[in-house]
């Protein structure tokens, strides 16, 4: 039985690819593509020989998540930005269109997106609780790395400031999602009906977020 990490170089179609497996205190098999290689979660007790047949069962899907990572890559000037490939230049003034940002000269590209995150989502946010006639106590804006919103019951709203390299209609769905979390904290029957009666096409919005299928943060 191994209880640290370890490495190995296994085939999939044909393709070598490097696999981390990382024992841990659990009862399932879980895998993940990070970047060109699986990141394999297993059981203490579990067997290896076992645990390869099961990545060989799963070559399609590693399949299709590589070719996904491969569409997603950017050029070294390029970011995601309201759903885009943008680039990015610098010069004399600070402008942000899909078309193209410009950075002023001196400035940080992070210190700049993170600004304009907070303007840009906080302008759906406005939209978002005027359609649905719900407001939270406070609206906060974070650089979250496991979900895009957060709702507590005390009534506090927080923003992935990540979003602002999402699709507009993802951003207005994650701002409905969360202002229904002030009516229903779980994700129970009554809250899909609710978020679902503002946003009907709920599971096309999510599948189409670029960055949703990448990164599996959680909604």
């Amino acid at each position: 039985m191994r209880s640290k990490p370890y490495s190995l170089t296994l085939q999939v179609n044909g393709r070598q690819i490097k696999a981390t497996f990382i024992p841990q205190r659990r009862r399932t098999l879980s895998m993940n593509v990070d970047e060109d290689a699986l990141i394999i979660k297993l059981p203490f007790e579990a067997d290896l020989e076992k645990t390869l047949t099961w990545i060989s069962s799963k070559q399609s899907w590693v399949q299709k998540r590589l070719a996904m990572i491969e569409r997603m890559k950017l050029d070294t000037d390029e970011i995601w930005y309201l759903g885009s490939r943008t680039k990015v230049t610098y010069g004399e003034e600070t402008t942000l269109r899909p078309e193209g940002i410009v950075v002023k000269q001196g400035v940080l590209l992070e210190t700049v997106l993170r600004q304009h995150a907070i303007d840009v989502l906080g302008g759906y946010f406005s939209e978002a609780m005027t359609e649905t006639r719900i407001s939270p106590k406070t609206l906060r804006f974070r650089t979250m790395k496991r979900s895009w919103g957060r709702c507590t019951s005390k009534g506090e709203i927080t923003l992935n400031t990540r979003l602002i390299a999402c699709e507009p209609r993802f951003i207005r769905y994650v701002c409905i999602h969360e202002l229904m979390h002030l009516k229903h904290l779980n994700h129970s029957p009554l809250f899909w009906q609710e978020v679902k009666r503002h946003v009907p096409d709920v599971a096309s919005v999510k599948k189409s977020s670029i960055l949703l299928q990448k990164d599996r943060l959680g909604l």
